[in-house]
């Protein structure tokens, strides 16, 4: 048979088809697709919120446990200094060794160990 037949009646048989459907109305159209939006709306707002929730709780639990609370005994601790200026550093003078100098001894330097490709 010709391809080009069978594509024309192909279609004829499509169109057939498409008239026996019982298509919904436009208010029914519009009930289910306004049905569909609003479900979809409600369920991200739960999902939204939930989400809100537990990001909460789960901060406000941790932040307990990390962050010391005002009744917690600091014991020696000292007030730090309300400004910079108050701020006093001592430090005490460092002689480099021979390994902080930068330098290199080319003198006691080894030569690096390759594989040998011919073994």
């Amino acid at each position: 048979m010709n391809p080009i037949k069978q594509t024309v009646e192909y279609l004829h048989a499509v169109r057939a088809e498409v008239k026996k459907v019982s298509w919904p109305s436009k208010r029914d159209t519009i009930r289910y697709s306004s049905l569909v939006i609003g479900i979809g709306v409600a369920v991200g707002l739960f999902f939204a919120l939930t989400d809100y929730g537990l990001n909460m709780l789960f901060e406000s639990t941790i932040y307990k446990m990390t962050v010391p609370t005002t009744d917690v005994n600091l014991g020696a601790v000292k007030a730090l200094p309300s400004t910079p200026s108050d701020v006093q550093v001592e430090t005490a003078p460092t002689t480099p060794t021979p390994s902080d100098s930068g330098t290199i001894d080319l003198n006691n330097a080894k030569p690096l160990e390759t594989p040998n490709a011919n073994q």
